[in-house]
């Protein structure tokens, strides 16, 4: 509700930016920071991208081609491409100028479009920690996905990980130095 706040630790003194400065929505859930300097915002409501040198604000919402305006999760990947993790429309690729591809349960192999968030390995796989869905009558789907970025997909879950990806309720996902895929999900890691 409270936008997002900056800190400055050289100076000691905390800046916080709203919808009153040019965020598009208040309740702030990812925050990314690019190759070039430009802070995303992923909210309620949109994303925002703040330029920090030029000290504006553009935003983009589903009239822009974004999958959903709640965005759970952004990642940058080495080709210039913005990716938008979001919950309940999948994900939402973005070449920064006008161009907007999503990628949901209809046109891919992602097992929910509860996207709970995003990296991307060294050799430019995309990999998505989403979340069961409710589909009417149970719970289902979730686990992680990983897409090559053109057109394959593959889906790791509780049942075809032998129980290794512990709970399909998945959260975090990050990659160490090594490789290592990290997964936090409902039951551990």
């Amino acid at each position: 509700d409270n936008g997002v706040s900056k800190f400055n630790s050289a100076t000691n003194t905390w800046t916080t930016y709203t919808t009153v400065n040019g965020l598009v929505n208040n309740n702030v859930n990812a925050v990314g920071i690019d190759a070039l300097g430009y802070i995303w915002f992923g909210t309620n409501g949109g994303v925002s991208k703040y330029d920090p040198v030029g000290n504006t604000w553009t935003n983009y919402t589903t009239t822009n081609g974004l999958a959903s305006n709640y965005v759970m999760a952004i990642a940058f990947d080495g080709t210039s491409y913005v990716w938008f993790g979001t919950s309940g429309n999948g994900v939402s690729k973005f070449n920064r100028t006008t161009t907007w591809t999503t990628y949901n349960m209809l046109n891919s192999s992602i097992p929910s479009t509860e996207i709970t968030g995003i990296a991307i390995d060294v050799q430019g796989n995309i990999w998505f920690a989403t979340s069961k869905y409710w589909n009417g009558s149970s719970m289902v789907g979730g686990g992680i996905a990983k897409f090559n970025g053109i057109s394959t997909w593959t889906t790791y879950n509780y049942s075809n990980t032998s129980g290794g990806l512990r709970d399909d309720y998945t959260y975090g996902i990050d990659i160490d130095y090594q490789g290592n895929i990290w997964i936090s999900t409902n039951d551990g890691m």
